[in-house]
């Protein structure tokens, strides 16, 4: 991947955990709440293994 593609990644994938962090209910996970940290962690995982190649 190029690092432009890379970088509008860990954005995305850094939005995501600031939304689910600042969440009021931030203890009590919701469905949604789960859906959004799985996409981040997605997008940090290609990330990471974009940068090990």
């Amino acid at each position: 991947m190029k690092r432009p593609q890379l970088f509008v990644l860990v954005l995305i994938g850094a939005i995501g955990l600031g939304n689910v962090a600042r969440s009021p209910r931030f203890a009590a996970f919701h469905t949604v709440d789960v859906v959004q940290l799985v996409a981040s962690g997605i997008c940090f995982g290609v990330v990471l293994a974009s940068l090990k190649r």
